[in-house]
């Protein structure tokens, strides 16, 4: 799969306008963008909350292994905790990205036993 970039630039501006479909989260350095990752939400009604999946998770290559996303991991695990609605954390990452998954389960998080699966409903050969 391949991003377009004007349908990523469209689901940004979404998200920055309409606050139900998530928020940014973003680390700065002399007001240079060096790191981000979008927070959005599912209902559980098995857990009668809200799942925070942690998405679109980006830090520049000059900025990696710096810390700059276990910074921004922490204050999304610390603002999660401050809520009652809040459940639990997720996330999605290829399988083949080794280092991530190795950041993610250094910060605590855990495979799940659940396996993901996906259908592309724009793709015409989905059917």
């Amino acid at each position: 799969m391949s991003l377009e970039e004007g349908v990523a630039l469209k689901g940004v501006e979404t998200v920055l306008s309409s606050s139900d479909r998530g928020f940014y989260l973003i680390v700065e350095d002399n007001e240079r963008m060096i790191g981000q990752c979008l927070i959005t939400r599912e209902w559980s009604d098995w857990r009668n909350g809200y799942f925070w999946w942690v998405q679109s998770v980006y830090v520049y290559k000059d900025w990696r292994g710096k810390g700059i996303f276990s910074s921004i991991f922490e204050k999304i695990r610390s603002m999660a905790r401050e809520r009652i609605d809040i459940v639990g954390l997720r996330l999605y990452v290829d399988r083949e990205n080794a280092s991530a998954r190795e950041v993610y389960q250094r910060l605590g998080m855990k495979e799940s036993r659940y396996v993901m699966y996906d259908m592309d409903l724009l793709d015409p050969e989905s059917d």
